[in-house]
């Protein structure tokens, strides 16, 4: 495959990349946790991911047998050479869309997450500490009284 080939293909996963993690977002912004959907997101995001090593693979291999280094000048120095430029910088642009996108997703699942450990944690303690004795009085209340 030729690089423009190459580029064009990584573009087009990119993009889908970056719609998936678009639509990843708006599962975790949702009130209600739809697990189905987030795991089918992350197994796709997954296949985009090895998807997107494997044409890099085959990128960086084409331009070390070109002549040229792996390194992002190298890079930008082969598009240019190909006339591939503006669709190298598109590339990169969409690149740090997605990465930023995953980036804000992997903090909205910190924050559930974390949401989550506090929410165990006060049921756990209820679980441990009873409201109510078995004479019906509150708990909470005998231990605020003093006791002379």
């Amino acid at each position: 495959m030729s690089l423009g080939g190459l580029l064009d293909r990584q573009h087009q996963l990119l993009e889908s990349l970056l719609a998936l993690l678009r639509g990843e977002q708006d599962l975790l912004l949702q009130p209600e946790i739809d697990g189905a959907g987030l795991s089918a997101a992350a197994a796709a995001k997954q296949d985009l991911l090895d998807a997107l090593a494997r044409l890099e693979a085959s990128r960086r291999l084409g331009l070390v047998k070109l002549g040229y280094g792996e390194d992002s000048g190298s890079a930008e120095q082969a598009a240019r050479a190909f006339d591939c430029l503006p669709l190298w910088l598109q590339i990169q642009d969409v690149s740090q869309r997605a990465n930023h996108l995953n980036l804000l997703n992997g903090a909205l699942i910190q924050q559930r997450l974390d949401h989550n450990q506090r929410a165990l944690a006060v049921l756990r303690d209820l679980a441990g500490n009873p409201l109510y004795g078995v004479d019906g009085q509150s708990r909470r209340e005998a231990r605020l009284s003093c006791k002379a």
